[in-house]
């Protein structure tokens, strides 16, 4: 019987890395049937809506920061600060987070700003992997003041970011009527028939140059009869 040692190499062992797509993001603010809105008043109560659907349940969470109200590039008001929670709870009350932490949605009233007809809202959305302490203690978001200090001095390395945006929305009055609109059509009216006006003018100036005429022909003629009358009277009585 032959003994014989056999040394035999397994091959080093590879790690494989298998990174997982942070999910997309929307926001949309809609009606109380479930559209998305592109038309609105002042007053109206819609729902903002943020969601971030993943291919794999219980993977992700989200956090929603820095909204603003944006009525072009010159206004801007933060509705919602950089620990999740609201500025003004008339203007935007705080979110409700799914308990997926892949969705948030609120109620508000309809509100622009003055002088505008438009409205649009962009918000800041931080992803996280839910297996992660520091995702756990930054959502959903604790909105009292201790928390948000705490909230301050974390930083997350982890963490993705993406920014959404609503499409713009047109915000009409209390009465339903677009005065925006209403001033634009009046003024683009004012210079379409600006042409028609000065022609009216003319025509008036026309008009009544041939009145005058008329009028002057008339009285000329009054006095020649009359004269005419009064030479034939005398002529008679000298008879």
């Amino acid at each position: 019987m032959l003994d014989a040692d056999l040394n035999v190499s397994m091959p080093p062992a590879k790690q494989i890395d298998s990174k997982v797509e942070p999910p997309k993001c929307f926001y949309a603010v809609k009606n109380s049937a479930g559209q998305a809105i592109r038309n609105a008043r002042v007053g109206e109560l819609v729902q903002h809506q943020w969601s971030c659907p993943g291919q794999l349940p219980g993977v992700h969470a989200m956090l929603i920061k820095n909204c603003y109200a944006e009525s072009g590039n010159a206004l801007k008001a933060a509705v919602i600060d950089q620990n999740g929670c609201t500025t003004d709870s008339y203007i935007l009350p705080n979110l409700q987070y799914a308990s997926d932490l892949l969705s948030a949605k609120t109620q508000a009233p309809v509100f622009k700003f003055p002088d505008r007809t438009n409205i649009g809202f962009q918000c800041d959305v931080a992803i996280c992997l839910r297996s992660n302490q520091d995702c756990q203690a930054i959502t959903p978001p604790k909105c009292g003041s201790v928390a948000r200090r705490r909230r301050e001095l974390q930083h997350n390395s982890s963490e993705q970011h993406m920014v959404i945006h609503t499409p713009t929305i047109r915000i009409a009055d209390f009465d339903g009527i677009d005065y925006g609109s209403q001033m634009q059509s009046q003024n683009e009216g004012k210079e379409r028939n600006e042409p028609e006006v000065a022609q009216y003018c003319l025509t008036v100036a026309a008009y009544t140059c041939t009145i005058v005429s008329a009028t002057f022909l008339v009285t000329t003629s009054a006095v020649i009869v009359g004269a005419s009358f009064f030479t034939s009277t005398f002529r008679l009585s000298l008879f």
